[in-house]
């Protein structure tokens, strides 16, 4: 999937609200719809967590023919959202629960409110789901004199936490700056 923007979403709120509001598949009939069934989407919550914002979608089937439903399905929606400066307006990139998208901030009661997506990649990114949260966690009880693993990708794998405002760690003799993202876990 590419990336969506549109010219008259000048502000990011505008796009949240467009991106959440119900909509109704009968008024697009006609291009290359099926003309025997139609759809009703409307968004169950919502949650916006910096530029990522997060949906439970439900999305009724109904037969055109009698309007009797045919069946409900609920997903977990991750738009990535984004400021484009040359077109002057908000855009956003979706990607749903079997895409694996690869964020974790997707607050955990959506996963209690909706079944797990088809798709090799749903039972991976609901684990990292919770790993993201309960790492969260554990890092809010993080102490002065705590030795924590940093994430891969820091010269140093571990530091003795010397400070918490501002957050500081100790590796050897000098004391560093850290910030919340960079620690793994605690390890002591």
């Amino acid at each position: 999937m590419g990336w969506l923007f549109k010219s008259e979403m000048t502000q990011k709120n505008q796009l949240v609200q467009e991106l959440v509001k119900s909509s109704d598949s009968r008024r697009y009939r006609g291009s290359n719809n099926d003309d025997s069934r139609y759809y009703l989407t409307k968004c169950i919550s919502y949650s916006l967590r910096g530029n990522i914002l997060w949906s439970v979608m439900e999305r009724t089937t109904f037969n055109s023919a009698n309007d009797s439903e045919i069946e409900t399905k609920r997903f977990i929606c991750c738009d990535i959202l984004s400021y484009s400066k040359e077109h002057r307006c908000w855009g956003y990139k979706d990607l749903q629960e079997s895409m694996g998208p690869a964020y974790y901030s997707c607050p955990l009661s959506y996963l209690k409110k909706v079944p797990v997506a088809d798709g090799e990649y749903a039972v991976a990114w609901r684990e990292g789901v919770e790993n993201y949260h309960a790492r969260k966690k554990s890092i809010r009880k993080i102490e002065v004199g705590n030795k924590v693993r940093l994430v891969d990708g820091y010269p140093q794998e571990e530091v003795v936490i010397t400070s918490l405002k501002p957050l500081a760690g100790r590796i050897g003799l000098k004391e560093y700056r850290i910030t919340k993202r960079m620690i793994d876990n605690i390890i002591s």
